[in-house]
């Protein structure tokens, strides 16, 4: 059998550029192995792959990597020129490595136009003996002078560039094949057989088309192409059956592709599995850098140690010591010195940390030294273990970097002074790959093999309720959800078929959160991509983390924009941690916030569910709040209830239950990760391996975990004996069941310090709305309308207005409702024209600077507005919610509005009489204004206005004829319906005495107790004083007049229970 080497294909990853596969890079190497092949490349359209995971693939395999592209390129990458011609170049060793990445990168910073462009002159700087360049399909054949490019490329690649030919037998194929032969004659140059494969096998064609499909897309110029990865007997074959090229040119263009094999080692710190930490002092030795990092502790020390009690100061000073030890030992003083000043200079450039900090770090107390939050470990009331964070043991085996994630807002700041103390080749945000929905990769599947029409309806199904609860789980939950928990059992082993499929990638962005940092050249030894406005580097989250590389997370985080604007608004900063605990006492309004349900815009209570639980646990101090954010998660469904109902929780072994409880919190449920490396500690496991023991523990490890369990079992028994002087059988059978407690934890545990942190950053929250609430549904309703949420701002609303007493007045002619903002006197808030779909800051700005005008006709409104631009679109539905209410009832005004509209914005020189004369009082109003003959006497088909102050004299006349007629208001449930549609709420309010019993109901909900419905739940809101309540009424009352949503009741009679919940005992149905 002939064998060759496949440059030329594409995998999955060419997604990302243009949907056009479907197939992995393991799919390639399985096959490169099966036939023999010694390469795999990584060539994708228009960027060289994800060539960190081909070279492993490849190692794996026993392949050579081939660091390739299939790039774009244009004559002059600065002309916006659309050819985007195609050219394959492949780097046969490092330093080609490194020039591909090169040009790359700038065909991404300077030659992007819907692709990133190459131009001849990127293309004539390549190292020209480091690359092997080929010209690729047809694609590479878009301009008239074609062949005087190729031949000054050939001129300087020499014996490294290759005139390539493929084996499809079409027309358009077979004339190009033909074409190169003659060219081939002119230059000497040789030719290179490529495959352009797009899937292994031909039977894979099928599962192509269904994913483009899946895009709605397809291919037409590419019917009758062969893209399979075939054997090289096929190979050949094809070309004979094309009959253009003779025997020998087929084999010269088949083992031309093994010149792939020169392919050198690529030799890069990029590649190796080494610790990439950069050093903002590179010439300094590593005991100047520990120095360094030392001094800046100690700096910060000194600043904080005012607020701890000097008789403690030396067991801080031993806690940091430690701490700075184990720094100093792993060699990451640099990590630190650089975060230092990036957190430094961000801040002096606006940006915002929380003072909570966020995850494992917080654990760390000189991280709070060093500023990156202000937790203070060694005095919080939730045990937290700097172990967790890192230990000399784990950073040195796993060689591993600490992950400090900081919480911004906004960002940007700190992203801009990464850049300025790094220099911008060393600091650039990195890309993360988004793969199939997991719905549409599992029906790509079954249609794909066949799989019956029951099964994968029926999985689809399952698949719908997984992909729910991502949606509607809090972000840091959302990596919890186990899809496994979600397939039915049946259907497990068909669906782990599909994981090839659900890895499939179809897109790339720039990562939320994550930068690299790098001391070399990201340009040149990782390379650069465009993705929409953002230049990213092309290294992803896996990549980064398995290489060993150092990532920044900035993570932008809404409840740090909250809490920074919302305490701005109140005048002052957010308090320290300590000071905040400290404002919070057991007693304090902050921690009624939960036990009332009043949780819009508190951090992990803001959903329905959370909101609920939190009602029923009603925490009291942090640790209560700790342990409820842990419990929520997904892995504490199981103990979930016991832990709610607060009855006394203890295991009977006194030594384990006191390694677990706390002052605050004296159960003994496992919530975190650091009790049970406390408990692991307590039986002998050094504190510093104690967390790699619970991942191992967790992960099932067999061999690793029965070491575990032999060291736990033994410690625990003999400390049970020696503590509390229990037998040894008695010791032993405790020590054993306990083991199985540690077990089953280690799997849902949760990490203590960050949920202390998320935590402290719901406190902060629940503390400014139970003492400042204006202030704070202020700030939350304007960045919840800066993120287009109005389900929220609704929300919050009702809260307010329920909760607080707090009154949303009505959008309203001559309010400023250019943004949200609250009258502290009154206790209510003025609406933002903002919170209407459509309308935003500059229409709010011109209908404030209209109601400054002083106007007294509605027609000087209209045309103040007109000559703004602003056309019936906008002041029609504001019409329809009673904005312009002073003028007139919502049926006068639209009449008047149809008059504005009939003389043509005041413009009308002329008006129909059919228009007119059916009106007897239109009719004598225009005839004051106009001409109504022609010149021979007889009536005109038009009245003709004398001027164009007379069309408007006109209108101000109809308008006071509106007026004065008295017409009736739209009917109430129309104005209620058209406020719905508009606003997304109803915001009427007559302010009558007569109406406040006149309730809308906009929710009904059945109440049951043991399965057995009794009652009904309403949601309402008064129409005299736009206030909102709930009520219940029986379900034998509701029986006999039956409410809907929508419906408008008079409440009657009303009583409140000796709960204090209101019922309403009798009402009647508006019709």
């Amino acid at each position: 059998m002939l064998v060759y080497q496949n440059y030329h294909r594409h995998s999955h990853l060419t997604n990302v550029r243009i949907a056009d596969s479907a197939v992995t890079n393991a799919a390639y190497a399985r096959r490169a192995v099966e036939l023999g092949h010694g390469i795999l490349s990584s060539c994708e359209h228009g960027w060289q792959g994800q060539y960190n995971d081909v070279i492993n693939l490849a190692k794996k395999n026993g392949l050579k990597p081939l660091i390739s592209a299939e790039a774009y390129w244009v004559k002059d990458r600065e002309e916006k020129d659309r050819s985007n011609c195609h050219i394959f170049i492949a780097a046969m060793n490092e330093n080609g490595r490194r020039a591909l990445n090169d040009v790359l990168s700038e065909a991404n910073l300077t030659g992007f136009y819907g692709q990133p462009r190459l131009d001849i002159p990127l293309l004539l700087s390549l190292p020209k003996d480091d690359v092997v360049v080929t010209t690729a399909c047809i694609g590479y054949w878009r301009y008239d002078d074609i062949e005087e490019i190729t031949a000054r490329l050939h001129d300087y690649f020499g014996n490294n560039f290759f005139l390539e030919v493929q084996y499809h037998n079409t027309p358009a194929q077979i004339e190009l094949n033909q074409r190169i032969l003659q060219l081939r004659e002119k230059l000497g140059a040789q030719l290179i057989m490529g495959c352009d494969s797009h899937y292994i096998y031909p039977d894979q064609a099928q599962a192509r088309i269904d994913f483009l499909a899946s895009k709605g897309l397809t291919y037409p110029e590419e019917d009758g192409w062969f893209m399979d990865y075939p054997d090289g007997d096929t190979a050949y074959q094809r070309f004979a059956n094309q009959c253009v090229l003779s025997h020998d040119e087929i084999l010269e263009a088949i083992n031309n592709t093994n010149v792939f094999l020169n392919v050198e080692e690529y030799d890069s710190p990029v590649l190796n599995d080494d610790i990439k930490l950069p050093s903002l002092y590179p010439e300094w030795t590593q005991e100047q850098k520990n120095e360094e990092y030392m001094r800046l502790v100690w700096q910060g020390w000194d600043a904080y140690k005012k607020t701890v009690p000097e008789e403690r100061w030396p067991e801080y000073e031993e806690e940091i010591r430690k701490e700075m030890q184990v720094v100093i030992d792993t060699y990451m003083a640099d990590y630190f010195i650089i975060d230092h000043e990036v957190m430094k200079r961000g801040k002096e450039l606006g940006g915002k940390l929380t003072k909570s900090g966020r995850g494992s770090g917080a654990s760390f107390f000189t991280n709070t030294l060093l500023g990156f939050s202000d937790v203070d470990r060694v005095s919080a009331s939730v045990h937290m273990y700097p172990e967790r964070f890192m230990s000399t043991a784990r950073i040195l085996q796993s060689k591993g970097i600490p992950d400090i994630d900081m919480n911004e807002a906004p960002t940007a700041p700190f992203v801009q002074a990464q850049a300025e103390i790094l220099g911008q080749d060393h600091s650039y945000p990195m890309i993360a790959y988004g793969t199939m929905k997991t719905s549409a990769a599992w029906k790509l599947y079954a249609k794909s093999q066949g799989v019956p029409f029951e099964i994968a309806n029926a999985v689809s199904e399952q698949i719908k309720r997984y992909e729910l609860a991502v949606k509607h789980a809090e972000e840091d939950e959302k990596d919890e959800i186990d899809i496994n928990k979600f397939i039915s059992r049946e259907y497990k082993d068909i669906f782990e078929k599909s994981s090839e499929y659900l890895g499939l990638i179809a897109s790339w962005s720039i990562a939320p959160c994550s930068s690299l940092i790098y001391q070399g050249s990201i340009r040149t030894e990782v390379g650069l991509v465009k993705i929409k406005d953002n230049v990213c580097c092309l290294m992803d989250g896996h990549w980064a983390e398995d290489g060993h590389f150092l990532k920044n997370d900035h993570l932008k985080v809404s409840v740090v924009d909250l809490i920074y604007k919302a305490y701005e608004r109140i005048g002052r900063e957010p308090p320290p941690v300590k000071e905040l605990l400290a404002m919070c006492p057991p007693e304090d309004p902050a921690w009624d916030v939960y036990a009332n349900g009043c949780t819009m815009g508190i951090n992990q209570c803001e959903k329905e569910g959370t909101r609920a639980r939190a009602m029923k646990y009603r925490p009291r101090n942090i640790s209560e709040l700790s342990a409820f954010v842990a419990a929520i998660r997904p892995g504490g469904a199981s103990f979930y209830k016991q832990f709610e109902s607060r009855e006394p929780f203890a295991y009977g072994v006194k030594a384990f239950d006191e390694l677990i409880q706390t002052k605050e919190f004296p159960y003994s449920f496992l919530l975190y990760q650091e009790q049970v490396m406390r408990a692991l500690n307590y039986a002998g496991i050094d504190m510093a391996d104690c967390y790699t023991a619970i991942k191992n523990i967790a992960k099932k490890r067999a061999e690793k975990v029965l070491a575990y369990k032999d060291t736990f079992i033994k410690g625990f028994r003999e400390s049970i004996v020696r503590d509390e002087n229990k037998s040894e059988d008695e010791a032993q059978k405790l020590a054993e069941s306990l083991w199985g407690v540690i077990e089953d934890s280690a799997g849902y545990s949760f990490n203590s310090s960050h949920s202390y942190c998320v935590a402290l950053d719901s406190l902060y929250g629940a503390w400014l709305k139970a003492h400042h609430p204006l202030a704070f549904y202020e700030t939350y309703i304007k960045l919840m309308e800066e993120k287009g949420d109005k389900d929220k701002i609704n929300a919050a609303k009702e809260e307010a207005e329920s909760h607080f007493g707090i009154r949303f007045t009505p959008l309203r002619f001559g309010q400023d409702n250019r943004t949200i903002h609250a009258d502290e006197e009154k206790n209510e808030m003025i609406n933002t024209m903002g919170s209407i779909k459509g309308y935003g800051v500059t229409i709010g700005r011109t209908f404030y600077d209209c109601s400054r005008q002083g106007f007294t006709s509605f027609i000087d409104v209209l045309a103040y507005l007109d000559k703004n631009k602003v056309k019936e679109a906008k002041f029609r539905p504001l019409i329809l919610i009673d904005y312009f209410e002073q003028f007139g009832n919502q049926r006068e005004l639209l009449r008047i509005a149809e008059f504005w509209d009939m003389f043509s914005q005041g413009t009308a020189k002329t008006i129909k009489r059919t228009s007119v004369d059916d009106n007897s009082i239109l009719k004598e109003i225009v005839q004051r204004y106009t001409t109504s003959t022609r010149k021979d006497g007889k009536p005109a088909a038009s009245y003709t206005f004398h001027s164009e102050e007379d069309v408007m004299k006109c209108l101000y006349d109809c308008e006071k004829a509106v007026l004065s007629v008295g017409m009736q208001d739209l009917d109430m449930k129309v104005k209620i319906q058209n406020c719905i549609d508009i606003l997304g709420y109803c915001d009427i309010r007559t302010g009558k005495e007569e109406d406040r019993r006149r309730l809308l109901i906009t929710e009904v909900f059945p109440l049951k107790t043991n399965g057995a419905l009794w009652a009904y739940r309403l949601s309402t809101k008064s129409l005299g004083s736009g206030k909102t309540a709930r009520v219940t009424v029986k379900a034998d009352l509701y029986n006999l007049r039956p409410i809907s949503e929508g419906d408008i009741i008079y409440a009657a009679e009303l009583y409140k229970n000796k709960a204090g919940y209101w019922y309403i005992s009798d009402y009647s149905i508006e019709v």
